[in-house]
């Protein structure tokens, strides 16, 4: 077995081992965003030259994000998922980068837990159909607006990834909105075409927004026919109050955010009402 970078042609493999674990939310776009971002960061486990597992880091400073984890079933139970993590936890550490955060799947946490990442939330997983609601105070995100929100965001995320902002506002402006206070944008949500879903993220609003769900619910009223997914940390309980309470919006799953090193806080958790994605923040 060895360990080698991903290239464009790995693409089709990478999205059907995410497909068989179910994971709605990526697509072909997923795995481009990552080899243009840093394909350097982006690794294939193969044996015999046949791909048999993946992995991917991505740096955001001085620390980083780890995700898209899959050894093929076939292969699972012979470390192989264990050198392709500490792979690119090497890469990533290599990069600068002094905490590693991650969302685990349950059955994964003991594998993350052995290389030292300790729990710091739950981060549940909602998906469903909603109505929504249209406000005055929404409207469509405009290529002008992509400083403000990458501001917003930096101070939320806690680093800069205005990269993936960018790509997402490019891909699917239609679903992108800002929610303007007093002039002001306070709050944004992002969102794209998952696999026969609509995957929601970011969604960052100021703590002093008095209603950041009106970005969700107007949002919500352009897919309406479409499933809606979903990532919101418990460490904003406001953010989890308000999906519990929205009417069809069931809460799917949870998976666990843990951290590796340095500290186990970034940006603003009271801020973010929904991730970017379960594999890079």
């Amino acid at each position: 077995m060895r360990i080698r970078h991903m290239t464009f042609s790995d693409i089709e493999f990478a999205l059907a081992c995410t497909h068989e674990e179910g994971w709605r939310s990526e697509t072909s776009e997923t795995f481009k965003n990552f080899l243009q971002y840093d394909a350097e960061g982006c690794f294939i486990a193969e044996e015999d030259h046949q791909a048999i597992g993946l992995c991917v880091g991505t740096h955001y400073g001085n620390w980083g994000f780890l995700g898209e984890l899959i050894v093929i079933k076939e292969k699972r139970g012979l470390g192989i998922g264990r050198s392709l993590l500490n792979h690119t936890i090497v890469y990533l550490k290599d990069r600068g980068s002094e905490t590693v955060v991650l969302d685990a799947d349950l059955l994964a946490v003991p594998l993350y837990e052995n290389v030292g990442f300790q729990k710091i939330c739950r981060s549940f997983r909602f998906i469903g159909r909603n109505e929504g609601n249209r406000s005055p105070h929404v409207r469509v995100m405009q290529a002008d607006d992509l400083d403000q929100v990458k501001n917003l965001d930096k101070i939320a995320f806690g680093a800069d990834r205005s990269f993936f902002l960018k790509r997402i506002f490019n891909l699917h402006p239609e679903y992108a909105k800002v929610l303007v206070s007093d002039g002001e944008i306070s709050g944004f949500i992002l969102a794209q075409k998952g696999y026969q879903v609509i995957s929601v993220g970011p969604w960052i609003a100021l703590d002093s927004t008095e209603h950041p769900e009106m970005l969700f619910e107007n949002l919500a009223a352009e897919v309406k026919d479409s499933d809606i997914r979903i990532g919101v940390l418990e460490n904003n309980p406001r953010a989890v109050s308000m999906m519990k309470a929205m009417p069809f919006m069931m809460n799917q799953e949870y998976c666990w955010r843990m951290v590796l090193g340095g500290s186990d806080s970034t940006g603003r958790p009271d801020q973010v009402f929904a991730i970017g994605s379960g594999a890079k923040g």
